[in-house]
């Protein structure tokens, strides 16, 4: 390894180990300065924990980015914590949310969000298997307004929540869309720009606004 690294020059050699050691000192340090349960989590740069005392966030064998925040808690002491678990060899890019209020965002082995991905779990949970990949600046929502009264603001008619549930070796494209209530089946693949709102089967490809089944993995 360090023969590939000297072989393109030592500005670039030093370059690197002086990115390993910094992540190295950020990791250490963030396990002394953050209520986040951590082990072997790897970190690349600054990011923002935002918790209460009743919620947790659980980092177990993954890698954080600078700027990414990772946000659990509630809203009153009646409510569900919020929990947030990032599982083993996955990561979360820069910039990107991790949200958990009033429920459980789950995010399994060898993931990927992207950064400036949102994922907002509000009052429900939003589940994600294993091996899935979350692009650049995709949403994923479980709150929702209610609009059945067109006489009445829609601040003041209050919000419904669905669960999120993405099945192992998903794919959701850059700035797609997921709205509450919508569980996407195993190897699914979601276009970019694409709007989800119904389930969706395993296997299949899915595009468009609202999105509609344009394809099957297995046929590619």
């Amino acid at each position: 390894m360090l023969s590939s690294f000297t072989s393109r020059g030592i500005p670039f050699t030093l370059r690197k180990i002086g990115d390993r050691l910094r992540t190295l000192f950020l990791s250490r340090l963030y396990h002394w300065l953050t209520p986040v349960q951590a082990r072997g989590v790897r970190v690349t740069g600054w990011y923002k924990v935002r918790m209460d005392r009743r919620s947790t966030i659980y980092l177990t064998g993954c890698t954080v980015e600078g700027k990414a925040f990772l946000r659990a808690y509630t809203w009153t002491a009646a409510d569900t914590p919020g929990t947030v678990t990032v599982g083993k060899g996955s990561i979360v890019k820069a910039a990107a949310l991790v949200s958990a209020i009033n429920g459980r965002c789950s995010i399994g082995e060898r993931c990927a969000v992207g950064s400036r991905a949102e994922l907002r779990a509000v009052g429900a949970d939003i589940t994600i298997g294993n091996d899935v990949r979350i692009a650049a600046e995709a949403l994923l929502l479980t709150r929702d307004h209610v609009f059945a009264r067109p006489d009445v603001p829609i601040m003041d008619q209050g919000f419904t929540h669905a669960p999120i549930s993405i099945g192992d070796l998903s794919w959701v494209g850059r700035r797609a869309i997921i709205l509450p209530g919508v569980t996407l089946g195993r190897n699914v693949i979601v276009a970019a720009g694409a709007v989800v709102t119904k389930d969706v089967p395993d296997y299949a490809i899915v595009g468009g606004v609202p999105a509609r089944q344009i394809g099957d993995v297995r046929d590619a």
